[in-house]
């Protein structure tokens, strides 16, 4: 077997050696890279099930390595975390069969299975609807079904040792980067880190909102920076913006708040230096109402813990348990809880552009990432109206798709259509329609 697997690696280096993408087709190009990728994964399967054998015989050691993932590691070229994925995997797969297949099949990666292999370790009934979801939604959908399989198994374990297993993961690491950038890493308690997480969203959008009256556009994650710094700088003080109406400030009677466009410098026009903050004053930074947004499953809510396939969940960040939602409720944030037996959300419609609040919801809930097929982007998503208000459209959850701002753009400029959701809820971009050739009219005698 050896022999035959090591032949098929020097066949397979030499047509990589002549591969000349110039002169191919892009079509064919395309094939390329879909074979290549499926053979990457039947050789990351291949590996992990190899590695099984080579950290039960010990055979890992006889070059000196501390462990069989530093060894791994240094052969893979990997990281040790990933390293230790790849045995994590190896010593559970032959308990999950579909799993096994899948693998063996190159029908998951190796960041797929570990989710899999993660969550179905905890409750081995949900492997196949992990497998399904990785089928269907790829990494970001069998991840987020992971957290949540994982999420029903510890809520049901006594809150008071989960807390106290999550203070004692509390964590922070900072590091700097080759551009000399201060980076950093932390592990919170889900019930600071959810606050902290919509604080920084909710400052963050309004630098976009500043930002883009100047005309200024950057990424979310510069603005959820500049968020982030506004957190360690004084607050400046409350003065009215002296001066009659500008573009730079429409309103002369609002006050400096956090977040405005006189906290922008005059650099931000050129795109050079898009959020400097205004540190006079020195006050310290005003509070601010966090809002969460919360699905969760009527039963459950009153049950106290989660079962298999029920939900208690924040959009687009993840599940949270049961009994954290009721700290929300009692607690400081302002949370709006989507629950199955209360306002029915497909009744909601509203003519005009506005979105009523309860709407607004359940489209988070319903898309927390982009609604086309293939694309699990979360960050930066738009409301799109199926059928434009132009033509009779409503505002109502039916006609309405939480999409990325790149797909937004293709149906608002380039006449791409949306297609009718699937059973999963997820749509396909259909392209317009090539209009056939026009015959050039004859030449003037």
């Amino acid at each position: 077997m050896l022999c035959e697997i090591q032949a098929l690696r020097e066949s397979l280096k030499a047509s990589v050696a002549v591969l000349d993408t110039d002169v191919i087709d892009g079509s064919l190009a395309k094939q390329l890279v879909a074979t290549f990728a499926e053979i990457e994964r039947v050789a990351a399967a291949g590996k992990t099930l190899a590695m099984r054998r080579v950290e039960s015989s010990g055979a890992w050691s006889t070059n000196g390595a501390a462990s069989p993932a530093a060894w791994l590691a240094n052969i893979a070229g990997t990281s040790i975390g990933a390293a230790h994925e790849t045995l994590m995997i190896a010593r559970s797969v032959d308990t999950l069969p579909e799993t096994n297949t899948a693998l063996r099949g190159g029908k998951l990666s190796a960041a797929q299975a570990t989710e899999v292999v993660r969550a179905a370790a905890k409750d081995p009934g949900s492997e196949q609807r992990l497998l399904e979801s990785a089928r269907r939604d790829g990494l970001i959908g069998v991840k987020r079904e992971s957290a949540r399989v994982i999420a029903a198994v510890r809520d049901k374990d006594d809150q008071a040792e989960v807390a106290k297993r999550q203070r004692a993961l509390r964590s922070l690491h900072f590091f700097r980067d080759a551009e000399g950038m201060e980076c950093g890493s932390w592990r919170l308690e889900p019930k600071v880190g959810i606050v902290l997480r919509r604080r920084l969203e909710h400052d963050a959008n309004n630098f976009f909102n500043a930002a883009r009256k100047l005309g200024v556009r950057d990424t979310p994650e510069n603005y959820l920076a500049d968020a982030l710094t506004a957190l360690t700088e004084p607050a400046p003080a409350a003065a009215p913006v002296p001066g009659g109406p500008t573009d730079t400030h429409p309103n002369p009677n609002r006050t400096v708040d956090r977040a405005t466009p006189s906290m922008f410098t005059e650099n931000a026009i050129d795109r050079s230096t898009a959020c400097a903050i205004n540190t006079a004053g020195g006050q310290p930074p005003t509070a601010v109402k966090v809002e969460v947004n919360v699905v969760v499953d009527y039963e459950p809510l009153l049950r106290g813990y989660l079962l298999p396939g029920e939900r208690c969940e924040i959009p687009g960040v993840g599940p949270i348990p049961i009994q954290q939602a009721r700290e929300y409720l009692l607690g400081g944030a302002f949370l709006k809880v989507l629950i199955a037996k209360g306002i029915d959300i497909r009744t909601v419609c509203h003519i005009g552009r506005k979105i009523p609040a309860e709407l607004n919801t359940a489209l988070k809930y319903r898309d927390p990432v982009c609604a086309i097929a293939g694309c699990e982007r979360t960050k930066g998503l738009e409301r799109h109206h199926v059928q434009a208000i132009a033509a009779n459209g409503e505002t109502s959850l039916f006609n309405l798709r939480r999409v990325c701002d790149h797909h937004h753009d293709l149906f608002t400029h380039h006449n791409y259509t949306l297609g009718p959701p699937d059973h999963t809820g997820k749509c396909q971009l259909v392209p317009p329609l090539k209009r056939p050739p026009t015959k050039p009219p004859p030449p003037r005698k």
